[in-house]
């Protein structure tokens, strides 16, 4: 196995439910970015599958909500990320770097607010405590 590959295989292995969450959308993020990029660059084909992988870790996102106990927020959640995977979708088979600038301005906007609510608190407890 890759070194890299180990690592990221050890970050998942021991991270918190939070940090996951943080992860997966880290991971769209990234991968939109790079999408955006190739789109500009003129190389659409090169970015369908970064744009589709971004969709399924979306998906992925919409699975994880718990609308149980979650409530409105979940609601919310849902509907953001409908949206963002819509436009990645639109992206993905329109070229449409638009559309894929978009989905990251939402999903950064969700990853900033999830680490100051979730990970952020976690880590400076950790902190205080040791």
């Amino acid at each position: 196995m890759h070194p890299r590959d180990q690592y990221l295989e050890q970050q998942v292995a021991t991270a918190t439910p939070a940090e996951l969450i943080l992860m997966l959308y880290n991971g769209a993020i990234t991968r939109t970015t790079s999408a955006i990029e190739t789109l500009d660059g003129g190389d659409v084909t090169a970015a369908r599958p970064a744009l589709i992988r971004a969709q399924d870790i979306v998906m992925e996102l919409r699975c994880s909500l718990d609308h149980t106990v979650g409530g409105e927020i979940a609601r919310n959640l849902d509907r953001l990320y409908d949206f963002a995977w819509g436009r990645l979708m639109v992206a993905s088979t329109r070229a449409d770097a638009g559309a894929a600038r978009e989905a990251v301005d939402v999903l950064v906007t969700l990853r900033d607010a999830w680490r100051e609510a979730c990970v952020t608190p976690v880590v400076a407890a950790a902190a205080v405590a040791s």
